[in-house]
């Protein structure tokens, strides 16, 4: 070999060591992040099977406690149906009285899923309904039969802050 020849083998040796050093720097400040420990190769095992033990933990409360969150969701919905009934704003359309406000048809459905990150993600479905009171006196368009003229489905997403569920 030439006087340059074997400079340049140890080089090529020395980038090639180097290269491996960051790779497993790398790795290291992967493994790091997801909080796996490299000094103990269990340890990565033991680690994600914690998280999917805590994931599983938290995913088995939401999905119990979401069937009374519903019944309050319901609850509110009818509370929130009066409160329109009772503040109804009337105005006068050809000498009649007349006023529209928000119903809610019961709960449709009430599911408690994962999300693709597992984490707990509550469905409701719901008809929300607009209806119209019409009568010669605000008295008598109270006691008239409430006519739908409009209706829209509803889907309430809720995420679960790890102690209750959130809207």
């Amino acid at each position: 070999m030439g006087k340059f020849g074997s400079t340049a083998a140890v080089i090529r040796s020395s980038a090639a060591a180097l290269l491996l050093c960051v790779i497993a720097l790398a790795q290291a400040k992967s493994a790091a992040a997801q909080g796996l420990d490299a000094q103990r190769p269990g340890a990565s095992l033991t680690a994600r099977a914690a998280r999917a033990d805590d994931s599983s933990s938290l995913y088995r409360e939401a999905e119990r406690a979401f069937p009374a969150f519903c019944r309050e969701w319901e609850r509110k919905l009818r509370q929130r149906e009066q409160d329109n009934l009772a503040n109804l704003r009337w105005s006068e359309r050809n000498g009649y009285q007349t006023a529209t406000y928000v119903g809610y048809g019961p709960i449709e459905s009430c599911v408690c899923k994962r999300s693709a990150k597992g984490q707990p993600v509550g469905k409701i479905v719901y008809r929300e309904m607009v209806y119209y009171l019409v009568g010669r006196t605000v008295e008598e368009a109270k006691r008239s039969q409430p006519k739908l003229i409009g209706s829209t489905d509803t889907v309430e997403l809720f995420n679960w802050s790890g102690h209750r569920w959130e809207y």
